[in-house]
């Protein structure tokens, strides 16, 4: 097996248990702003030194840096999709729970009225 396709289902294990183990705590969301810097840095890297990445990419059994880019970049394409996916989910379960409050405060307001209403006698 080729080092690179090692590293690619590696890469693709991490993220999947990244997101999915505690996708909202503090630790997470400093780790996805790493990542987001490390491929930040990896592509700039890319455009000005060819060569190294190209290098880079022959060593793991890559065609050229462009095809290792790509990989990487495939990587983190999933985790945002993983990312979306999670925070979707939270977000509903939030939409869910508000529209569960705000239906028991306007059944309690609608009561408190009519109570008013019959207590001051005003048909």
């Amino acid at each position: 097996m080729v080092l690179i396709q090692v590293l690619l289902v590696l890469g693709f294990l991490a993220v999947l248990f990244w997101f999915l183990s505690r996708p909202g705590s503090a630790q997470v969301r400093a780790w996805k702003r790493v990542a987001v810097l490390a491929l930040f840095a990896f592509s700039i890297f890319s455009v000005l030194v060819p060569n190294a990445t190209n290098s880079v990419a022959s060593f793991v059994g890559v065609y050229s840096g462009a095809n290792l880019l790509l990989y990487v970049l495939a990587v983190s394409f999933i985790g945002f999709v993983l990312n979306q996916y999670v925070h979707n989910g939270d977000a509903h379960q939030r939409v869910i729970l508000l529209t569960r409050r705000l239906a028991i405060l306007e059944a309690q307001n609608r009561e408190l009225v009519a109570r008013l209403d019959r207590d001051s006698g005003t048909p």
